[in-house]
């Protein structure tokens, strides 16, 4: 782009050799107004193509540039007199220039664009998330490296930052190869414990899904436990995470349905630990665990008492059940209108001391769009589950294994404090 000092005197010259009229005080007015316009403009290009060089290789700031420039060189044409041609041609030839920068930018970016898509369908920087080394995902990063070869733009901090990207994804990818190799990253096992837990990279009906698939066996039914976050009923709520750990779970989830004043269930039958924190009759969704191991939903009508009465040990409320007796259960969907693919915490129970978890993480296409209620029934009912029940999900849907968060919560600032939490522990 020509500098603006050598503009201003060009424009001067050529004011100079024009304006030989010196009582035509109107017509020098005119060429002053115009030489301002210039340099206004002049400007304002200069900082659209650096915007350009900022941004690229986003598309849509290298055409915005070259539309804006366009728009000013048409605004200079019609401003600028018929006679004050010299002056006209130096304004079409300075805000030229610019356009012609401003496509060659749009040129780059087109030639960098397929690779900055190819890293972020890989790394989901809005969440901070990369997906799992895959087949597909292998494919897509191989290509990127493929076309950094041939990458032909003048912008090294582009490059540099591909470059980087490419390290992170590599780096990472290698992270969770030494991980799966540890025995210990997806598995517990002790004289009385058992956990084994598959992450499942799949795709379900709504697009990608990622779940993890805990079986847990136990040596008495005691080891599968429930707490009340923060240990009373009604306190602060507190991160699953930090309430299992808190409690010396191995393995934990969240539970049911909470209120701001972190009580669980609210306005529904509570009992933790055998002891009933809110009374009254039950409905029909409320899920019970049993002293015996066994897991059952009571029907409508019966008392926190005659619960206690029989062997019930601990309640959570959110539902549906989608298991009952061994079959997959029709969901009534006016009742239980969720059914969309969703982030969901199921736990599920073959027989006493044998239970199964599910945790699918959702609400991100790109990454993972959940699972739907008979997703979620069907992957249970092929584990051999003969009861299975749907807690708290959405944003709340959180898994804890030895000692870290093992899911990605979809709340955009990250885990959700919840009401109650149920987990499994060691006797040891």
């Amino acid at each position: 782009m020509t500098n603006e000092s050598s503009v201003t005197t060009d424009v001067a010259n050529n004011t100079s050799s024009k304006d030989k009229d010196a009582d035509d005080t109107s017509h020098k007015k005119t060429k002053e107004e115009i030489q301002k316009i210039i340099k206004e403009n002049e400007e304002k290009s200069t900082k659209l193509l650096t915007k350009v060089e900022e941004e690229i290789p986003q598309l849509s700031s290298a055409a915005d540039a070259v539309n804006q420039t366009q728009d000013i060189l048409d605004e200079c044409s019609l401003i600028s007199d018929s006679d004050e041609e010299e002056l006209n041609d130096l304004i079409k030839e300075t805000l030229v220039k610019a356009e012609e920068k401003a496509q060659a930018e749009l040129a780059d970016a087109k030639e960098a664009l397929p690779i900055e898509e190819g890293i972020n369908s890989i790394y989901i920087k809005t969440d901070d998330i990369i997906l799992e080394e895959l087949e597909e995902t292998q494919a897509t990063l191989a290509s990127v490296k493929e076309q950094m070869t041939t990458l032909d733009i003048d912008y090294p901090q582009i490059v540099a930052a591909f470059q980087s990207d490419i390290q992170l994804i590599e780096e990472h990818w290698a992270t969770r190869r030494e991980e799966r190799s540890d025995f210990s990253y997806w598995n517990y096992l002790s004289d009385n414990l058992n956990i084994q837990i598959e992450q499942v990279n799949t795709t379900m009906s709504a697009g990608p899904c990622v779940y993890w698939l805990c079986h847990i066996i136990t040596s008495d039914v005691s080891q599968l436990d429930s707490s009340l976050c923060g240990g009373t009923y009604g306190s602060p709520l507190v991160k699953t995470t930090e309430q299992t750990a808190k409690d010396g779970g191995v393995l934990g989830i969240n539970g049911s349905m909470f209120n701001g004043a972190g009580i669980p269930s609210p306005g529904q039958l509570v009992i933790k630990d055998g002891k009933i924190y809110n009374g009254g009759l039950s409905n029909d969704n409320i899920m019970c665990i049993l002293k015996d191991g066994n897991m059952a939903t009571t029907p409508a009508g019966i008392s926190a008492e005659s619960l206690l009465a029989q062997g019930v040990w601990d309640t959570f409320c959110f539902g549906p059940t989608l298991i009952k007796d061994g079959l997959m259960v029709n969901i009534d969907t006016g009742k239980f209108n969720q059914g969309a693919a969703y982030p969901r915490t199921v736990i599920g129970m073959v027989r006493p001391n044998e239970y199964y978890v599910l945790v699918a993480d959702g609400k991100r296409p790109a990454y993972s769009a959940g699972l739907t209620y008979s997703e979620a029934a069907s992957i249970m009912y092929q584990k051999g589950c003969t009861y299975a029940y749907n807690l708290d999900g959405g944003g709340s849907t959180t898994l804890y294994f030895n000692g870290r968060l093992v899911n990605i919560p979809s709340d955009r600032s990250g885990e959700r404090a919840c009401g109650d939490t149920l987990y499994f522990k060691d006797l040891s």
